[in-house]
């Protein structure tokens, strides 16, 4: 499963998980790394839809926005947005809570019919759960 992180998030945060997630045969990139910076939102998510790359996930609130929900729709995207909460952690606290988490946004995107939208919530137990957004 091809995974990218969006310009909200750090480029080396995507580089870590790509070498943590590789072996299980997914990979991590960064808008970034992908020539996206500075596009917006609805630009990147036609073109991950095009680059057949299966989740994004950012810090933005796309829920807010019909033209965004739209493009990922389109796009076929599974899309995990860190809640609000996630803002006001460090650096470090997000990568170790990002990390956590991504063994379960890997299972949830593999399980869910695309086109998806979830909030991710800053604390975690369980196995993890997400909270379904509205795309429509």
């Amino acid at each position: 499963m091809k995974v990218v992180l969006d310009e909200n998030l750090p480029p080396a945060l995507a580089r870590a998980l790509n070498a943590l997630v590789q072996p299980e045969g997914h990979s991590f990139e960064h808008v970034s790394d992908l020539g996206l910076s500075g596009k917006t939102d609805v630009e990147i998510f036609s073109e991950l839809g095009r680059r057949d790359i299966s989740v994004h996930i950012t810090a933005d609130h796309h829920g807010r926005k019909p033209a965004e929900r739209q493009a990922i729709a389109q796009s076929g995207l599974v899309v995990f947005v860190l809640e609000k909460s996630w803002a006001s952690q460090n650096y470090w606290t997000k990568a170790e809570r990002l990390v956590r988490w991504c063994p379960a946004i890997l299972q949830q995107a593999d399980r869910i019919a695309p086109p998806a939208m979830f909030g991710v919530p800053f604390q975690f137990s369980g196995t993890g759960k997400f909270k379904q957004l509205r795309l429509a």
